[in-house]
C-alpha cells in the first residue's frame, strides 16, 4: 500500500507541475495566419517516429491526462517549426534523455513523459514562419521564450 504524500512533499510536487497560462481571447480574435492546418497528433514515443513525414511544418507539444477522453482535457505547452517533421519528433525524444536539453522542455520532456503527445500540420516554408508566429502570438504556450514583444513588454511591468 503507497502511503500519502506528506504536506511538503505534496507543496513540492504541485510546485514542480505549476505552469502559468495565459488566455486572452482578443489575441484568439486576431489570429493571424489564414492558411488552413491540418493537425495530426502522435503520442511522444519512438515506435512513431518512422511513420512521421520527413517535410516541413509547425508542431506542438501537448500534455494530456489520459482520463475522461470525453472531456479532451490537455494543455498545450510549446509551439515550433521544423524543416523535417519526423526529424524534430527524434529530436525531442533524443532530448528526453539528454541533460544538455533547454530547461523548459527539459522539464516538460521529463515531468510528461507518458503524457505528451506532439502535433503536427505540415506547411510549406514560406508559409511555416509565418503559422508558428501567428500561433505563438495567439496562444502563448508557456514553454515558448520567443513571444511577441508586446506581450513579453506588458508582462514584465509588472
Amino acid at each position: 500500500m503507497k502511503l500519502p504524500l506528506d504536506l511538503l512533499e505534496q507543496h513540492r510536487e504541485l510546485r514542480e507541475h505549476s505552469h502559468r497560462f495565459i488566455l486572452v481571447p482578443r489575441l484568439w480574435r486576431h489570429y493571424a495566419y489564414r492558411g488552413r492546418l491540418r493537425w495530426r497528433t502522435v503520442p511522444l514515443k519512438a515506435s512513431r517516429a518512422s511513420r512521421l513525414p520527413t517535410t516541413h511544418g509547425v508542431y506542438a507539444l501537448i500534455v494530456r491526462s489520459g482520463i475522461a477522453s470525453r472531456l479532451a482535457a490537455s494543455y498545450l505547452m510549446y509551439v515550433g517549426k521544423s524543416n523535417s517533421i519526423q526529424r524534430r519528433f527524434r529530436e525531442y525524444l533524443r532530448e528526453s534523455k539528454s541533460s544538455l536539453a533547454r530547461p523548459k522542455l527539459a522539464m516538460l520532456l521529463r515531468l510528461y513523459a507518458n503524457h505528451l503527445h506532439f502535433r503536427y500540420a505540415l506547411v510549406a516554408p514560406p508559409h511555416r514562419d509565418a503559422a508558428e508566429t501567428a500561433l505563438i502570438a495567439a496562444l502563448l504556450p508557456p514553454a515558448n521564450d520567443q513571444l511577441p514583444a508586446v506581450i513579453r513588454a506588458a508582462r514584465a511591468a509588472f
